[in-house]
């Protein structure tokens, strides 16, 4: 998985659908989109159905070593590196002194049916 980093991109549109996924004024949802994470609220914006197990397996792993530095989130991360066709869009934006980051795993192998 590569992933590109992105300062204060204004509106972010997922690259294989053309559907917008960041606004000003709200989130979008894309079918190419794996998942999308907001890290303030260490929460997920969306996730597949079939990503969710192997992120419980994540928090498992994150509980079970109590001095593991890396969130679930990140061992997640790092278990998805191998995925050549997925691309992780981190965006952050900025709202007066605030910030604020949003991943986007975008398959970039899909195509519509």
């Amino acid at each position: 998985m590569k992933t590109i980093e992105i300062d204060d991109p204004g509106t972010f549109y997922c690259p294989m659908t053309g559907e917008m996924l960041l606004s000003k004024h709200r989130n979008g949802e894309s079918d190419a989109l794996e998942f999308s994470y907001y890290w303030n609220n260490t929460d997920f914006i969306s996730i597949k159905p079939e990503y969710e197990a192997l992120y419980e397996t994540c928090e498992k792993e994150k509980e079970d070593n109590i001095y593991e530095r890396r969130s679930a989130y990140e061992i997640f991360l790092d278990k998805l590196k191998d995925k050549d066709d997925f691309v992780l869009f981190s965006l952050t934006s900025w709202q007066g002194p605030y910030s604020f980051t949003i991943d986007y795993c975008i398959n970039m192998a899909y195509k519509a049916e």
